[in-house]
């Protein structure tokens, strides 16, 4: 019961016909529907009993607050008795599997206008559909956060338990965390899934959607956004590892390693497993540098490609953007040299930015004085640029670094009719042994799908990203690579 014998210390139940079913007046809950409107958002709602489903509070004390106030417009306290249900507590008149219910119940007629009256013992019945954003901290669903067990391998069943447990452990008092957690557990665990394989090495391409009971659905549904993605991108390392022994034999299991690999995320008999939340984030190409071998590497084009995985290693983001593009002897990197009178091998950031603060100091606008250099890269910026959306003016190279960080990804996935560094890289990725698991919530439609993509499979095709740069922000994204 958690909670709710501290809630119940701050009311006096007076409670009438407690044993007979709820009588809820449709027209008394429509008056109240309208009152209710004017201030919080929501709408009545017919599942179990016509009650009224709103945002009233992150918290039960303002929710209560909030249905005082909105009854105190036609009646007194005296005149009605508040009960308060837990969730799922469905024999005392939950209305939900994850909200609390509020009852207020009249014990007096009372007249709502010249239309309506409450007549004593009409129910009005609201549940609380507001859950507190950030209610799960980063990190903390991960294998790692949840304190399961690390370079030890597990079997279903046993990641399964850990699992639950960790949960209880962490969130045993916060039943909005733990309920959907737990369930999602289950239904995964419990899924009968048309792909079946022999051992991991042969899991190939998947598509699974794996569906949601009511009261689960209505859990993940509660919870922010924020919480949502967390559990995705996060406890979808967990869920993962028990949804992958579920379909493919195994001899050892899934084991999550200790220490950061920045593309595996857990194994299954020493097959590598990414574990992404809807697309995910592009991996840095670093990631990819630490899982290869070098050799591994037999053409010259994938050599080469290797040396600019090695400026990655070395150099900072935008400085890395404007080293490769310098080894690709880029467009846009000799028509910068041009403009400021050097050689391309001495383009610096800080030169850059040097002729940024002149620019900016002269009241030059960059989309003019740069308009050549632009056209060279065909990566213009959209609109303006206002010198005040820059996150720093420590940044204000982005007007050069920027839109060079595209035009080198543009020149390394073949945009001059060259494709050798694309395909290097799809060479060089199909050595790595990494398959890439992508775990989805289709709440709409009360289910959540897993997809799996290998590596190694011919038919997987990678290019090359340049993740978050913009030129406000030059330095968020190094270099990366997404499957298409």
């Amino acid at each position: 019961m958690g909670t709710f014998g501290d809630i119940r210390a701050k009311f006096e139940y007076a409670w009438l016909y407690e044993s007979k079913m709820l009588s809820d007046d449709k027209s008394v809950t429509m008056y109240f529907r309208d009152l209710t409107k004017k201030n919080y958002q929501g709408d009545a709602n017919s599942k179990r009993g016509y009650h009224l489903r709103f945002s009233l509070g992150s918290s039960i004390d303002a929710s209560i607050e909030a249905i005082k106030q909105i009854i105190s417009q036609v009646a007194f306290e005296d005149d009605y008795e508040l009960k308060i249900v837990e969730p799922g507590d469905f024999k005392n008149g939950a209305r939900s599997g994850q909200f609390f219910t509020y009852i207020a119940t009249f014990n007096k007629n009372v007249e709502l206008d010249k239309r309506t009256q409450a007549k004593s013992g009409t129910s009005v019945v609201f549940s609380n559909n507001q859950v507190a954003e950030g209610s799960v901290s980063p990190k903390a669903l991960t294998p790692t956060g949840l304190r399961l067990k690390e370079d030890v391998a597990y079997t279903p069943q046993a990641l399964v338990s850990d699992a639950k447990s960790a949960i209880e452990r962490q969130y045993g008092q916060k039943p909005a965390i733990a309920m959907p957690l737990m369930g999602l557990v289950d239904a995964v665990a419990g899924h009968s899934s048309k792909h079946r394989f022999n051992s991991p090495i042969e899991i190939a391409d998947i598509d699974d959607v794996i569906s949601l009971n009511n009261e689960l659905a209505e859990a993940m549904n509660a919870m922010g956004p924020a919480d949502v993605a967390i559990i995705g991108k996060d406890f979808g390392e967990v869920l993962g590892g028990i949804y992958l022994m579920g379909i493919s034999g195994y001899e050892e299991g899934v084991l999550f390693p200790s220490g950061n690999n920045p593309i595996i995320d857990f194994y299954m008999d020493g097959y590598g497993v990414s574990s992404k939340y809807k697309k995910g984030a592009a991996p840095t190409l670093t990631g990819v540098i630490n899982n290869l071998k070098e050799d591994q590497l037999t053409t010259d084009d994938e050599i080469e490609l290797n040396k600019m995985f090695n400026i990655l290693k070395q150099y900072g983001v935008a400085e890395s953007y404007l080293e490769i593009g310098k080894l690709l002897n880029a467009p846009g990197v000799l028509k910068l040299a041009e403009m400021l009178g050097v050689q391309p091998g001495q383009l610096t950031v800080d030169m850059l930015q040097s002729a940024a603060i002149d620019m900016q100091s002269r009241g030059g606008k960059p989309m003019e004085e740069l308009h050549d250099y632009y056209a060279v890269m065909n990566r213009q910026p959209g609109g303006t640029i206002d010198w005040r959306r820059f996150k720093s003016d420590k940044s204000w190279h982005g007007i050069y670094t920027g839109p060079l960080s595209y035009h080198v990804v543009d020149l390394l996935n073949g945009a001059v009719g060259s494709e050798k560094y694309i395909n290097a890289l799809n060479a060089i990725m199909r050595k790595v042994e990494v398959k890439q698991l992508y775990l989805d919530f289709i709440l709409k439609k009360d289910a959540m799908e897993f997809k799996m993509r290998a590596f190694t499979n011919p038919k997987a095709k990678f290019e090359f990203t340049a993740p978050n740069q913009s030129v406000y922000n030059p330095s968020n994204g190094k270099l990366g690579f997404k499957m298409k």
